[in-house]
């Protein structure tokens, strides 16, 4: 099993030191704000190792995500949510599991499905969700410049199962399937792509459009699953990612 992740940015850290320096003041905080300030900082730090999670699947590379999975499984067991979050804790928990302990890059990519649809219960269920920034979903005219909108796409449609978001979901569900690899009008490159690269295309675009229809978050999170499958796919087969 790989060693987990274990490296934290350091802007991620400095509020953590800026609330453990509040907490040696001379009244301290109180403890329910210090466990809502740990739990902030925790979901900060789930969300940046999902975020590797996802880019490791994209680009084809079952370890680091394995060691993504098993980061976010210790993590997600020793997060202080309330007694009434418990069943999605769970759900988040083995699903983390299950990636840690994928065989191949298929299985991690349902896992992390499944994983980013419990995350959304549980937002949905709290009534809080994490703020994120808007995508750019606008195209370039280079095969590099499609396969890095292919990547904001598949990120947008993660953070729309995430943030239990069927409309932000749906809209980037829209730009990824306006977004063919093969060259169009005033593209700058026209070689033709291998026939299995297409055929993977439409894979990406097919379970993409399965998620924004889904009327369930586990329906959303199997294909969003099946969409990264694709994507990890195509990629494994290729040796490159959306950089290249």
């Amino acid at each position: 099993m790989p060693a987990p992740l274990r490296a934290r940015p350091l802007w991620r850290a400095l509020p953590a030191l800026l609330l453990a320096g509040a907490a040696c003041g001379p009244s301290g905080e109180p403890p329910a704000e210090r466990a809502q300030d740990e739990l902030v900082l925790r979901m900060g730090d789930h969300a940046a190792v999902a975020d590797a999670a996802r880019a490791a699947l994209i680009r084809g590379e079952l370890a680091p995500a394995q060691a993504a999975g098993t980061t976010l499984a210790r993590s997600i067991a020793e997060a202080p949510l309330p007694a009434a979050l418990a069943a999605h804790q769970s759900a988040a928990g083995a699903a983390a599991q299950a990636l840690a302990g994928a065989p191949d890059l298929e299985q991690a990519a349902l896992a992390f499905g499944a994983l980013g649809a419990a995350c959304g219960g549980c937002h949905r269920a709290s009534g809080r969700s994490p703020t994120l920034p808007p995508v750019d979903l606008s195209a370039g005219t280079t095969l590099a410049a499609r396969m890095q909108l292919h990547d904001r796409a598949a990120a947008a449609v993660w953070a729309g199962l995430v943030l239990d978001d069927p409309d932000r979901l749906r809209a980037a569900s829209r730009a990824l399937q306006d977004a063919p690899l093969l060259p169009g009008a005033g593209a700058a490159d026209t070689a033709p792509l291998p026939p299995e690269v297409r055929s993977l295309e439409i894979q990406v675009h097919d379970a993409a459009a399965a998620a924004a229809r889904a009327a369930d978050p586990a329906a959303r999170g199997r294909a969003c699953g099946k969409m990264l499958a694709a994507c990890a796919s195509c990629h494994h087969r290729l040796s490159a990612g959306p950089d290249h």
